[in-house]
């Protein structure tokens, strides 16, 4: 659906953040696959496939969590994504630090859902998956507050079986996020 959108041209007028992220750079060793927009095409891929089984409405959240996970990195400043070196040559960095920024990607995907008339819960999940991603794919990393910060952050305080439905879509699009790239070998090599 995103490449027919793009390919006859109406990206632009759907989902003009999706095409935002079109040539935006990111880390080779962590996204061999290409640019921002490679990238979330292939999460959006995976998001489709792990959550096929699902009722419809956790395919959508699942889904939309995965289509605006890294909204943040289509407003990445040019000096984190680039660099020139003493010749005047540009060279790709294609860092994202803050892209998951709680301010930014709220206020990216509240834009996005008011143009779209998007549902509340699925831009708020949105939202939370944007937030949360990158703690996840690092989570055994982080101190148990920060776990316990992340999930008080989310503000769950529904049924307990609404709550673990939610985290567990959650963390479906976040898995989608860690299976749509590809990734290089010390060597470089895909």
């Amino acid at each position: 659906y995103i490449d027919a959108l793009d390919k006859f041209g109406a990206l632009e007028y759907v989902f003009p953040d999706i095409l935002k992220m079109k040539g935006v750079p990111q880390r080779a060793d962590y996204h061999a696959e290409g640019d921002v927009f490679i990238h979330n095409q292939m999460v959006l891929e995976h998001a489709s496939i792990l959550s096929k089984d699902l009722k419809q409405e956790d395919k959508l959240l699942v889904r939309f969590g995965a289509l605006f996970h890294d909204i943040g990195k289509a407003y990445t400043p040019f000096d984190l994504l680039y660099e020139t070196d003493s010749n005047g040559k540009v060279t790709e960095k294609g860092f994202h630090f803050g892209h998951d920024k709680k301010d930014l990607v709220e206020s990216k995907i509240k834009s996005a859902a008011d143009f779209m008339r998007m549902p509340n819960d699925y831009r708020d999940f949105a939202i939370d998956v944007a937030y949360v991603h990158q703690l996840v794919h690092d989570i055994k990393n982080i101190s148990a507050s920060k776990v316990v910060k992340m999930f008080n952050d989310l503000g769950l305080k529904n049924s307990l079986n609404k709550n673990l439905r939610y985290v567990e879509n959650m963390m479906m699009s976040c898995h989608a996020d860690s299976l749509g790239r590809l990734l290089t070998n010390k060597q470089g090599e895909i």
